[in-house]
């Protein structure tokens, strides 16, 4: 079909369109609880020397041998002389990226390249290259010139090889660069990331463009930040160590700036003696139960976990799996991944570390998923019960006595680093049981929501004349007082709304509260700026009559009489 008059490209062009969801709807967004006592469950009993040896044997057996580079090479050659003869003025030159350059390609792997031209001349776009491809005779031959990063694919009949081809696209190459240096800083990197992603893509976890999952240089990230947080860690950060400054420089402005030579870092991560098995279930451990999905994000360029408020994203689209771009650092990786997703990818860890540390078969952690007939609803359900069933599958038996030998939490570095912002996830210490009904303490208060902060609403609770005002009765005080900008929206519509002359809500609400305050002939107060005075320091300070326990009053002291008397309520 040519689609030419339906995309405004070429014969050629086409749409990359997701035709198959990955991570069914069903699944929901309902929070996973952030401990599992199988979380505390030490790798004592796992057998990880013979896990270590599966792991290699099926590395040697995957892994791209030399002879598939060089066939891999022997195309680049071919893709780059069909080029400079259709344009021999633009000075074009071809360079290999991605896997198979960064030593983490396996024998199926596509060759990703990037077609570089003297920038003096004017690039030949998508739709010129794919058609100088079909005119030498080269077969599946598809333009995405609308793409984030337009590509060409193209399929060599000779070398039984495809191929995806940027124009100019010089960050890729950088990328795969700082990703090698990685690979060869240690020789526990390269079988670890090689073997996690041959687990991701028998379960079809690595296909961001056609299933909304991940891609393969994400998960990539995800292990080199994970070996960067062991302790003591395996990995530095490349970018963070002192380096010479080179004068590599890019049209965003990027300090794309690191330490290119492995072996300077050689032996960095020795006094780790963390084998491959070991670090292959940890690795999903720690996606699976510890990492805080709703406010860390992994830095491979700081060699740490940064928190999404410290970078504002906390109110980014498709933020619950946050990965930071090494070198382009506004930018997550892991958006392609929505919040469904995140949770069964969770899951999907979940279920893996399950297989791997009661000693099951690694062909059974790494089974292939196979999508279903689209009629078949019945099988995606069942996967989904199969998914929930994790959140439960790490309830113990009696005869286990984990409690008495938790694991070493000191392995999870990034908990004691100062730099996260934010507390562990999970408890330290030993739990003999865990009963989630403690979660649902009948003898603690309910806390109404609010917007004001409780130790200043505590201020006002003894004013007869007090009508807990709404939300928009302190959208100008909401704004003063330190929130995020975001609420500006709310101070925006309503300039709108007295602009336009129309009468909203918040004027009705105003009005209400207004013959309210005046029925009760009290101290009448005229706005509700006034009924609560506060500064951006009111959060800070603790009022002086306030009492020292820790009570809270309950807000609903409406009018004159109160409702509900003091409560005890956490102690501080």
């Amino acid at each position: 079909m040519n689609l030419s008059s339906v995309s405004g490209g070429c014969k050629y062009e086409t749409r990359c369109i997701q035709y198959r969801r990955r991570i069914p709807y069903s699944l929901g967004t309902d929070p996973l609880l952030p401990l599992n006592p199988l979380s505390l469950q030490p790798l004592s009993d796992v057998d990880t020397e013979h896990l270590t040896s599966q792991l290699n044997e099926y590395f040697h057996s995957i892994v791209l041998d030399e002879d598939g580079v060089q066939k891999r090479y022997q195309f680049v050659r071919k893709l780059e002389a069909i080029l400079q003869k259709k344009w021999p003025e633009k000075n074009i030159k071809t360079v290999l990226f991605g896997s198979t350059e960064s030593l983490l390609a396996d024998k199926h792997a596509d060759i990703d390249l990037c077609i570089m031209t003297d920038p003096s001349q004017p690039a030949p776009t998508t739709c010129q290259i794919s058609s100088a491809f079909a005119e030498i005779g080269m077969e599946k031959v598809v333009c995405i010139s609308t793409a984030k990063v337009p590509i060409v694919k193209v399929w060599d009949r000779e070398l039984s090889l495809s191929c995806d081809c940027n124009i100019n696209k010089t960050i890729s190459t950088l990328n795969t660069k700082l990703m090698r240096t990685y690979v060869l800083s240690d020789p526990r990197v390269r079988p670890l990331i090689v073997m996690i992603k041959y687990w991701a893509k028998k379960r079809c976890l690595n296909d961001a463009a056609e299933n909304g999952t991940l891609t393969s240089y994400t998960i990539s990230c995800m292990v080199i930040n994970f070996l960067q947080k062991r302790n003591p860690p395996i990995l530095p950060s490349l970018q963070m160590i002192p380096h010479l400054q080179t004068n590599l420089t890019l049209n965003e402005d990027l300090d794309v700036s690191f330490c290119e030579y492995p072996e300077l870092i050689s032996g960095f991560g020795d006094r780790n003696r963390e084998s491959l098995g070991t670090l292959f279930i940890e690795f999903f451990r720690f996606f699976g139960y510890l990492f805080d999905y709703d406010h860390s994000v992994l830095s491979v360029r700081h060699g740490t976990i940064l928190s999404k408020r410290a970078k504002g994203w906390q109110f980014q689209l498709n933020n619950c799996l946050c990965v930071e771009e090494p070198f382009r650092n506004s930018r997550n990786l892991a958006n392609t991944a929505d919040d469904i997703t995140v949770k069964g990818l969770q899951l999907e860890f979940r279920r893996a570390f399950r297989y791997l540390s009661q000693n099951y078969n690694l062909n059974d952690a790494c089974s292939q998923f196979v999508f279903p007939p689209l009629e078949n609803t019945l099988y995606m359900e069942s996967y989904v019960h199969e998914l929930l069933a994790e959140t439960n599958s790490a309830s113990l038996g009696s005869d286990a006595s984990f409690s008495n030998s938790p694991p070493d939490l000191s392995q999870n570095n990034w908990v004691y680093d100062s730099l996260t912002f934010m507390p562990p996830p999970f408890v330290t210490t030993a739990l003999p049981n865990v009963d989630n009904s403690a979660l649902f303490d009948k003898s603690l208060p309910i806390i109404p929501c609010t917007f004001v902060d409780p130790y200043a609403y505590a201020n006002y609770m003894n004013n007869s004349n007090y009508l807990p005002p709404s939300y928009l009765d302190l959208y100008g005080l909401y704004g003063r007082m330190g929130y995020s900008n975001h609420n500006r929206f709310y101070e925006n519509k309503a300039d709108w709304n007295r602009r336009d002359g129309k009468h909203s809500n918040h004027f009705r609400r105003n009005a209400r509260n207004h013959k309210s305050r005046k029925r009760n002939q009290g101290d009448s107060f005229n706005s509700a700026a006034e009924a609560l005075p506060l500064s951006s320091k009111d959060s800070d300070n603790i009022p002086s009559h306030t009492s020292t326990t820790s009570e809270v009053l309950s807000p609903v002291h409406l009018h004159k009489q109160p409702i509900l008397q003091p409560v005890p309520a956490f102690k501080s």
